[in-house]
């Protein structure tokens, strides 16, 4: 669905040309400002631009949650995710990921370490490595790289100091976090060949679990410290909880103060009177800190899902979509009951006429075919389901799910009323032709179970082309069998050479 290009929003190169991501913003706060998005290979969200909407939803926190999508990722992101955790759409569960009273209860872990008094031990300490990097500056002499050689390390020493990270192990923090947020940036992604061997993930958990021992044998003064020795409940907290929590800090802690101070400096830059206000009156330095911050903007975007109904704007969430899918979803159940009701009728008697036509039936109880079709009717929610996660881009769910229902179906559904049928009336009799048929479809069976073997094998993902190969598979399989019950000779030629 497209709106106006609004949905560009999500996409990382739109955020390179700051003139057309204004742009494409304000005009989404004058027409469209709680906008509903279907970005391609990205599954579909609400996005909400003014400023109101937004404090409105911050406020309303145990109404609008951080479970279960926290932020924008696209859909090979998300089912790489559920891949290496087993099936979690969660990486990690930091404070961003939890809700109340977990996040209450894991920010209170730390948060007196936080506190004014405890930080102004560090301001001699950070005062002089500020120095030190002004210093830095002016050696460097008429001009520097200041995000790559200043505001990327000096925000990264001090964070670095308050977890308990020796200074040796920066440069491995700093490339582990550029990887992490620049997944997608050419520039700072990992390479794939140590992609092949390890993930950032799970190098940070590495490092941080080598840390935890250790300060738990030797705490010291530092947050990491408090980590590996916090309880929850009156036990040791989770292994998962306490790597995010190093994790959160270690990264999002200098990452975002780095992005904020460059493109502090380079708006000063742009907006030279607002740089010699500054200089003449330092007093102004903790209103700029802020207005550095907004304007800013380091990070773009999150993510809240309301427990229940609600209107934001005069827009109605959740509400309508799913009002729209149940009742879509309940007649297309309930003619299709209708029609299984019909077709037990049909098929379950000696003989039946059906559109001019009679046809044999197989002679069999009715409550034989009704469990068979049955069976059958489950195909059609999880077909419903299968198409929305299709459209969603959750094309490995979308296939499993109809993979899972049609085996079922095949397996046990429609073997075990067979199964039971012939134990209690004997064998069922089929016509020597029905016979010949059935070892044809066996080995064309066969045939296409091995190439949608090889579809599923090659890649790691289900994507459009793999869809759209099943689909054309289902296809031919489909035709053929209309052509063989109308004898055409085009089958029959097939039909010969599978025999």
């Amino acid at each position: 669905m497209k709106q106006n290009g609004y949905e560009a929003i999500a996409y990382p190169e739109t955020y390179t040309d700051e003139d057309n991501l204004h742009s494409i913003l304000t005009s989404m706060r004058k027409n469209d400002p709680v906008c509903w998005l279907e970005p391609d290979n990205y599954s579909p969200f609400w996005a909400i631009t003014k400023h109101s909407d937004i404090s409105e939803i911050e406020l309303k926190n145990d109404f609008f949650i951080n479970h279960p999508r926290t932020t924008l990722m696209d859909i090979t992101a998300e089912n790489y995710i559920k891949e290496f955790t087993g099936g979690s759409h969660q990486l990690v569960r930091t404070l961003v990921h939890m809700d109340n009273p977990d996040h209450k209860i894991y920010r209170a872990m730390t948060q007196s370490w936080f506190s004014p008094p405890n930080l102004m031990k560090l301001k001699s300490e950070i005062e002089i490595l500020a120095k030190n990097y002004v210093d830095k500056m002016l050696e460097s002499g008429s001009e520097c790289d200041f995000a790559k050689e200043i505001s990327a390390l000096y925000p990264l020493r001090v964070i670095m100091k308050i977890l308990g990270v020796p200074p040796e192990d920066e440069g491995f923090m700093l490339k582990l976090t550029q990887q992490l947020f620049g997944g997608a940036d050419d520039d700072m992604k990992r390479p794939e060949e140590e992609s092949l061997d390890s993930n950032v993930i799970s190098d940070f958990f590495n490092y941080f679990t080598t840390l935890t021992e250790e300060r738990r044998k030797n705490p010291t003064d530092d947050v990491a410290t408090v980590i590996a020795n916090a309880n929850y409940n009156g036990e040791t907290i989770g292994h998962l909880e306490a790597m995010s929590y190093y994790t959160i800090i270690a990264t999002a802690g200098h990452d975002t103060t780095s992005s904020s101070t460059a493109g502090g400096i380079l708006a000063l830059i742009e907006n030279p009177d607002e740089f010699d206000k500054l200089k003449n009156n330092p007093s102004l330095m903790p209103m700029a800190i802020d207005e550095t911050i907004r304007w800013v903007t380091p990070v773009k975007n999150f993510f809240r899902t309301p427990i229940d109904d609600c209107i934001i704007g005069d827009k109605e969430i959740n509400s309508r979509n799913s009002w729209a899918l149940l009742i879509s979803s309940m007649l297309i159940i309930g003619l299709a009951c209708l029609l299984l009701v019909i077709a037990c009728e049909f098929i379950g008697s000696d003989s039946y006429t059906f559109l001019g036509n009679e046809f044999n039936g197989l002679d069999i109880p009715i409550m034989f075919v009704a469990v068979i079709l049955a069976s059958a009717a489950t195909s059609v929610p999880d077909t419903i389901i299968s198409i929305r996660d299709a459209k969603n881009g959750n094309y490995n769910d979308a296939i499993s799910n109809a993979l899972g229902s049609n085996i079922f179906d095949i397996c046990f559904a429609l073997g075990f009323p067979l199964f039971m049928y012939c134990l209690i009336y004997g064998p069922i009799k089929m016509e020597p032709s029905v016979v010949e048929f059935s070892s044809e479809l066996r080995i064309l069976l066969l045939i296409f179970t091995v190439l949608a073997f090889f579809v599923y094998y090659i890649g790691k993902y289900m994507d459009k082309t793999k869809a759209y190969i099943l689909f054309s598979m289902y296809l031919l399989f489909t035709i053929y069998i209309c052509g063989r019950s109308v004898d055409a000779a085009w089958a029959q030629d097939i039909s010969e050479f599978l025999r």
